[in-house]
């Protein structure tokens, strides 16, 4: 997570990509992520 917070805090857009594998679980894995990552403190 500090590295994607390192380069949110120095890029105007920031894109993280899960693998989808066949059952499927990047979006439930992004939406972990998200929530995690806004949870952290700046």
């Amino acid at each position: 997570m500090p590295r994607v917070r390192e380069l949110a805090r120095t890029t105007q857009e920031t894109y993280v990509f899960f693998n989808n594998h066949y059952p499927g679980k990047a979006g439930k894995n992004a939406q972990m992520f998200t929530q995690l990552f806004l949870s952290l403190p700046e």
